[in-house]
Order: structure tokens, then C-alpha cells, then sequence
């Protein structure tokens, strides 16, 4: 499920992206400074255009600010999500709901830990529990468990995070219990990439909403 923008399939996302890519072209020609036949349409351009169907004023602004979203990073100078961005008000404070090791095939392998890491409580989003283990030297793995519930998630894009390569504060997974915002300051999995990586849960998921490379 895509961020909640009221865009929700992949042939969404690429029509975003699209635009998006024809918006840049347009802007360029006109800053280019170039003669004014260079906007219009050749005959076969026209044909096409003409064939499609094109979105609403209202969808096209939300097609174009999740373009911005998937294929913009968050630049040098830009402004990073910050977890009062995405606040929670309602923290869940009754006894936690019993592990439903059933919830989820992989659960059950990690019972030990999870039994114990959700008994202490809510720490992520009002009324879940990140539970995190070590998986490695400088490794994470983790799960998200519904404390008022007892269902288990393990967030299919990131079994696990590495952070060999960061150098900076707060390595690792970060989040607190009065936000939906999750950094993970290093890497994906393990791969090269390494930086600052923004994700929302919504839904019972995580979506990567920013990414911010770092060398």
C-alpha cells in the first residue's frame, strides 16, 4: 500500500512518475530560453496525447507529490522528516496482549525474544513494540509487535539493517512511542548504500518515504 495520498497501485506510481519526468522537460525548455515551437507537440506527439486519459486536477497533484517523493532524495540542504511529523497521541497503557506466535510464520523462531521484548510494553507508534535483536556485528534484526493485539509483523523489505559503515550518531534503528516515523541510520539489508532512511507505518507497514545518502 502506497503513502496515504490516495494513490494506492503501481500503475499510479508510474503515471506519477511520468508526469513528474514531462513536468522536468517542460521546465527545462522554458529555462533553456529556446524558441516557443520547441513546447508544442509534433503530429505524432499530438496523436498520442490525444489517446490519453487524463487524470483529474485533484489526482494529478497527488500523482505529482508522490513522483516527488519516490524519485527526489532528500538533498544536502533539505529539511528531513522529524517524528513530530507524524505524531501519535494516543499511547496505549493496559497490559500488554499475550505473543500470537500464529500471526506470523516467522514468529515462532523468535519466540524467546519476542515474548520477552513485548512484555515491556509499548515504544513505537502509541500501542506497538519494536523489538530489536542483534544479528551480527553491527546487525539488527527486528519485529513489530501490537501490543494491544499480539499480532507479529516482520517488515518484508527489511529482514534486517546493518550499520558497519555509519559514522555518525544514533546508528541502527530509531523511533519513539509518540510518532509513526522509523529512521534507520545505515543500511538496508546490506547493501552499499548508506545513510538516512525514512520510513512511515500505516497501515501494519513500512513505507520508505525519504531517503538521504551519505558518504
Amino acid at each position: 500500500m502506497l503513502l496515504e495520498s490516495g494513490v494506492g497501485s503501481i500503475s499510479d506510481l508510474e503515471q506519477a512518475k511520468e508526469s513528474a519526468r514531462g513536468l522536468g522537460r517542460f521546465v527545462r525548455r522554458r529555462l533553456s530560453g529556446g524558441p516557443r515551437h520547441d513546447l508544442s507537440l509534433h503530429s505524432g506527439e499530438r496523436h498520442k496525447a490525444s489517446c490519453l486519459r487524463l487524470p483529474s486536477v485533484g489526482k494529478l497533484g497527488r500523482l505529482l507529490a508522490l513522483a516527488v517523493t519516490f524519485l527526489v532524495p532528500c538533498s544536502a540542504g533539505e529539511k528531513s522528516p522529524q517524528y513530530r511529523d507524524y505524531p501519535v497521541t494516543n499511547v496505549f497503557k493496559s497490559q500488554p496482549a499475550t505473543v500470537k506466535l500464529g500471526s506470523n510464520p516467522k514468529a515462532r523462531q523468535f519466540r524467546t525474544q519476542l515474548r520477552k521484548q513485548a512484555a515491556q510494553g509499548p515504544n513505537f507508534a502509541g500501542h506497538y513494540r519494536i523489538a530489536v535483536w542483534g544479528c551480527g556485528s553491527s546487525c539488527q534484526q527486528f519485529a513489530i509487535i501490537d501490543c494491544k493485539t499480539g499480532h507479529v509483523y516482520f517488515p518484508p523489505q527489511l529482514p534486517y539493517v546493518t550499520y558497519v559503515h555509519w559514522n555518525g550518531d544514533d546508528p541502527g534503528l530509531q523511533f519513539r512511542i509518540d510518532s509513526r516515523l522509523l529512521i534507520l541510520n545505515g543500511s538496508p539489508q546490506e547493501e552499499e548504500t548508506n545513510g538516512s532512511f525514512y520510513y512511515l507505518w500505516t497501515t501494519n507497514q513500512l513505507q520508505l518515504i525519504r531517503s538521504k545518502p551519505r558518504r
